[in-house]
């Protein structure tokens, strides 16, 4: 009786904490200890001491390779090759270069690779806006490629959507956070 008066309790109080847990009015935290006692699983870098699971943005001048140096990072992702003498996780890349032309981005991995190549890079010159299908076509690129672990927007104003010249940084927050 006392056995199941305890199984009782702990499962009333496994109720409670999971009532605890989907009520949007509580704060979720954890204590420095119970911090220190979970094992997190750790995601490895894309790029050694360079480039992080998450969101990156790459902002900078006009003309100054900001896609040539994404071109670079796409293709040594996609090959499994070290970028600037540090390791990478080799996994998909999708490359959505989208003030591009095929024709363009094969002249330049060309150029730059020569006759070198990988399938594992894909490219598309073509996309919907964040408040259009982005997200669903996002989603739908990584389902088919479960190995991709990059994906690059050239540029974020092409995906924007129906934004106006008004460009504050609570907007470009929100906008990145979608």
């Amino acid at each position: 009786m006392n056995e199941n008066k305890s199984k009782q309790n702990e499962l009333l109080e496994v109720i409670r904490e999971m009532n605890r847990a989907s009520d949007p009015n509580k704060l979720q935290t954890v204590s420095m200890s119970e911090m220190y006692e979970t094992v997190y699983q750790s995601q490895p870098a894309v790029i050694e001491d360079f480039l992080y699971p998450g969101l990156c943005v790459l902002a900078g001048d006009s003309k100054i390779g900001k896609s040539f140096l994404v071109s670079q990072i796409a293709f040594h992702v996609a090959t499994g090759k070290e970028f600037w003498n540090k390791s990478v996780s080799k996994g998909t890349v999708l490359y959505l270069a989208l003030e591009d032309q095929y024709s363009r981005i094969q002249k330049r991995m060309f150029k730059m690779y020569s006759e070198e190549n990988t399938s594992d890079l894909y490219f598309s010159i073509t996309a919907s806006t964040i408040t259009a299908h982005l997200e669903n076509q996002l989603n739908d690129f990584v389902r088919g490629h479960p190995g991709t672990n990059l994906i690059i927007i050239d540029t974020m104003q092409k995906v924007r959507g129906g934004v106006t010249d008004n460009y504050s940084y609570s907007k470009d927050y929100e906008f990145i956070s979608q």
